[in-house]
């Protein structure tokens, strides 16, 4: 029935009733007498029926809007929970899943209808499987264990490292209790961490490198000192000598320049030397080194050139880059000693992107020099330490 039909089918009732209270208004006897009091009741019963139907009305009213707020609080609520940027399940006391949320899904890498009804344990990596159960067990009897680094694994993709919030639910009537999960993503900070690491590494390498160069400067002054009287004396006896008594001094006077090469290099390393660096041909160089680097080695190592760089330039110290060349040709003929291959290739390169090998080249073009050989190589603890000044192996 109704709100329409209802109200006509009242009013007309409230017209018989004041119809038939005209006509008894004055009773002749006592049955008209009762059917009046009777009447009269049931007016107050109708007006008593009409105000509990408005207020009925009215708290319908206020329900409906109850109803609206509480849907858009839910919806709400699964908006916050479907979008939000950090992985969130609902389990039980066992660690079952029951609700994951998109980002929950992403981390896991499994669809989310497969993920109801999985236990959360076989994404845990399994090395630290013990220690989750050990969690699951202590929340369930109330411990307060929240925040916890683990290791998610997933099917084709690397583990990534998460931070683990949990919260348990009181049991309610109908509802037993539960546990909720917050899953962060640790990898972007863990990897911020290593970036970290390794600048921290590399500033302590430049210091260690910084120290060591003016300790270098200074003993390659104080030398050089040395040398200069050395060689003042060996030019005075080469005046006063003759015959086989010369070739001594001419042998010392020799000495005298080796050393003061090697002081040179010294100050260079030192930063206290200048340098002339000027336009290069690598290959044309590398031509040029090659009789002298194939004497140097002997004959059990074959020295190979591939050359890829053509008209390519650079500039540099010649003298710096010509000793550089010589220091790895006689550590590759160290690491062969009984004969293999010394090859040394040139090749033009692109970087796209700055932080390119120990230096961190910044983004341009580069001339690239390999200097390869087939001896017995190097293990991990000595590749960490190849930049290292002074550093040597024999």
């Amino acid at each position: 029935m109704t709100v329409s039909s209802t109200d006509d089918r009242r009013a007309k009732l409230f017209e018989r009733v004041a119809m038939l209270q005209e006509r008894l208004a004055q009773p002749a006897s006592p049955m008209e007498r009762q059917f009046v009091e009777a009447l009269n009741g049931l007016q107050m019963a109708l007006q008593e029926l009409e105000t509990a139907e408005e207020e009925l009305a009215q708290q319908n009213e206020e329900l409906l809007f109850i109803r609206e707020r509480l849907e858009m609080e839910r919806h709400r609520y699964r908006d916050l929970f479907e979008l939000a940027p950090d992985g969130y399940l609902v389990t039980d006391l066992a660690g079952t899943i029951e609700e994951a949320n998109q980002a929950a899904v992403a981390l896991l890498g499994t669809p989310q209808f497969a993920l109801s009804g999985k236990p959360f344990s076989v994404f845990i990596l399994p090395a630290e499987r013990a220690r989750f159960r050990s969690l699951i067990r202590g929340v369930g009897v109330g411990q307060v264990l929240r925040d916890l680094e683990l290791t998610l694994r997933r099917a084709g993709a690397e583990p990534v490292p998460v931070l683990l919030t949990i919260v348990k639910d009181e049991p309610k009537v109908g509802h037993p209790a539960r546990l909720r999960w917050m899953l962060r993503d640790l990898s972007a900070r863990k990897a911020a961490e290593a970036r970290l690491r390794e600048s921290e590494e590399r500033l302590r390498h430049s210091q260690r490198l910084e120290s060591i160069g003016r300790l270098a400067g200074g003993i390659a002054h104080s030398f050089n000192n040395l040398l200069a009287a050395i060689g003042f004396h060996s030019e005075l006896l080469l005046d006063r000598v003759e015959g086989s008594e010369r070739v001594h001094v001419e042998e010392i006077q020799k000495a005298g320049e080796r050393a003061a090469s090697l002081a040179g290099q010294l100050l260079a390393f030192g930063r206290r030397q200048v340098l002339q660096p000027r336009v290069l041909r690598l290959d044309d160089i590398l031509r040029q080194m090659e009789p002298m680097l194939q004497r140097l080695l002997g004959e059990d190592v074959e020295v190979r050139l591939d050359l890829r760089l053509g008209a390519g330039a650079i500039e540099a110290d010649l003298g710096q880059l010509e000793q550089v060349i010589l220091n790895l040709a006689v550590n590759a003929r160290d690491a062969m000693p009984f004969g293999g291959t010394l090859t040394l290739s040139t090749a033009g390169l692109h970087l796209a992107e700055e932080g390119y090998g120990v230096a961190q080249l910044p983004a341009g073009d580069y001339v690239q020099l390999t200097v390869a050989d087939t001896g017995t190589g190097m293990d991990e603890t000595t590749r960490t330490r190849i930049f290292e000044p002074f550093f040597t192996t024999k």
